[in-house]
């Protein structure tokens, strides 16, 4: 039954993600106006081969699989810490759900040139307080090798939110019954975490890496916009 109650999310996912892809392949192969997948080229190449073949190709994807692995398993990790804070009962709770969007409401050129200024060298105030300290100069977005943190730096404190609402929306669902009578049989709350809270919060922590991950697979704009495309 419950296989069947989740087939009606599970075909709009295959759409929304499968569709493409099998599109997107299917025209590789087939597209008329540019020579494509396994037609040959010059010098007796195919297109295919020439992108396995080419090593910036692998380093790309390198780079760009770690910024998703790293940005996304931030993302789930404090956003989880966040939802766990916004969904118990103090004053004030609905006031700092509402600033806790402000970053993902944010357009992501607005917010990355935000971020670009704050680690700009020399005049961001990062290198400013390094100057103050009299420290080597950081030249964050300027060094290849850093670069790419910075950009997850801002992916995450982009993107955190999104993955906090799903999460919340989760918690909502729990029955706080379920808690009662786990702690009247002696368990603690951070037992309650492991066996009750995070096993219920399972689907929608999957639902959420499906989406960032796609998400960080295809970002641009703010890459671009704080290195330039630099961030090797």
């Amino acid at each position: 039954m419950n296989l069947i109650l989740l087939l009606p999310a599970s075909c709009l996912i295959i759409i929304i993600f499968g569709f493409p892809l099998i599109r997107y392949t299917w025209l590789s192969f087939h597209a008329s106006t540019v020579v494509t997948g396994l037609e040959p080229i010059a010098n007796n190449g195919v297109n295919w081969i020439r992108l396995i073949s080419d090593q910036r190709f692998w380093q790309d994807t390198f780079q760009t699989v770690r910024f998703a692995a790293l940005s996304v398993t931030l993302e789930i990790i404090l956003a989880l810490i966040i939802a766990l804070i916004l969904d118990q009962r103090w004053r004030g709770r609905g006031l700092v759900r509402s600033i806790t969007l402000l970053p993902w409401a944010l357009p992501t050129t607005i917010m990355a040139l935000g971020w670009r200024w704050i680690f700009n060298s020399p005049y961001g105030p990062i290198e400013q307080f390094m100057q103050y300290l009299n420290l080597n100069p950081l030249n964050i977005l300027s060094n290849p090798k850093v670069a790419w943190l910075a950009t997850v730096f801002g992916d995450v404190w982009k993107t955190t939110p999104f993955v906090a609402i799903i999460i919340l929306a989760g918690l909502q669902t729990i029955s706080n019954d379920l808690f009662e009578a786990f702690k009247l049989e002696g368990g603690k709350p951070k037992e309650a975490l492991i066996e009750i809270t995070l096993p219920l919060l399972m689907p929608y922590i999957l639902l959420a890496i499906i989406f960032r991950l796609a998400q960080a697979f295809g970002v641009f704009d703010l890459i671009q916009i704080m290195t330039g495309g630099g961030a090797s």
